[in-house]
């Protein structure tokens, strides 16, 4: 009976992934990012938040200031590689959290069933009542901007399409006779659940994991953007754009320009790297 259990019900395994172009290219693009997030301090000539008070508002291509500077005198291409570190890591995070919580809590109430479920998704219905960055924005208000918060709010945002999916996942592979197999074997509740019927669940969750990298990156900027995430001068691409609109109708473009084409390629490297295992699973 042991051995009948785990031929049918083998966790997901990354051998059994099938990796497309497009999560080749997304992932590529993510590494270049990380890579040169983890290496900003060698490759930046100026720290994130070091003033240069002889070349405040200068242009890309300027001596020393390869992206220009800001109306500080903050150079540009050094805050941009610093807060890919602080974008990528709390979007990361974020979404890490939601998937453990909401993957956990979906497959319980979906495997257990009864009142539980019924409670569980009528509190996912007043989450989801709300858009997610309204939510956000919300939790944002009440909780403080601090990164830990910020994570937090992310996180809580995302939870409950986790919930509902894993769910629903679940529901599904509870009926499979291998299921029924393991109870007849012996084998308890919470072995079964969390040992076969949760990993063999996964897969779609972790197709959608990148998708909604790319939606934490664009929540948090937008959070920042309005005063309610990251606040200057601590680097961060949402909080940049937001002190750079107003340099904008003076020509001074390159304040704002070039941290939203960061904010775009890293969105975009976490969408093809999604779109990638969408095809593919």
């Amino acid at each position: 009976m042991s051995v009948l259990l785990e031929t049918t019900a083998r966790p997901l395994s990354l051998r059994r992934v099938r990796i497309s172009g497009l999560t080749i290219a997304g992932g590529l693009v993510l590494a270049i990012l990380v890579l040169a997030a983890a290496l900003a301090p060698v490759i930046a000539n100026w720290g994130p938040t070091e003033i240069d008070f002889k070349a405040q508002l200068v242009g890309p291509g300027s001596p020393g200031h390869l992206l220009g500077t800001d109306d500080n005198g903050m150079d540009i291409f050094s805050r941009l590689l610093f807060a890919a570190r602080l974008d990528l890591g709390i979007a990361v995070a974020a979404v890490g959290i939601a998937v453990l919580f909401g993957s956990v809590l979906g497959a319980s109430v979906g495997y257990v069933g009864g009142w539980l479920d019924e409670l569980a998704m009528r509190v996912m219905d007043v989450f989801q009542s709300f858009p997610a960055f309204v939510l956000a924005l919300g939790m944002a208000t009440m909780l403080g901007t601090s990164t830990v918060n910020l994570i937090v709010v992310i996180a809580l945002a995302n939870t409950p399409s986790y919930v509902r999916l894993m769910r629903s996942e679940v529901r599904g592979v509870r009926e499979q006779g291998w299921v029924e197999a393991a109870h007849c074997a012996g084998l308890g509740r919470a072995h079964i659940l969390f040992r076969q019927v949760l990993p063999n669940s996964l897969r779609p969750v972790l197709v959608i994991a990148p998708l909604n990298c790319g939606w934490a990156i664009l929540m948090l900027a937008g959070l920042s953007f309005v005063g309610l995430g990251v606040r200057l001068p601590t680097p961060e691409w949402g909080a940049m754009i937001a002190a750079g609109a107003d340099d904008l109708v003076g020509g001074q473009w390159w304040t704002s320009v070039f941290p939203g084409l960061m904010l775009l390629v890293a969105v975009l490297g976490f969408n093809l790297v999604g779109e990638g295992l969408q095809e593919r699973q």
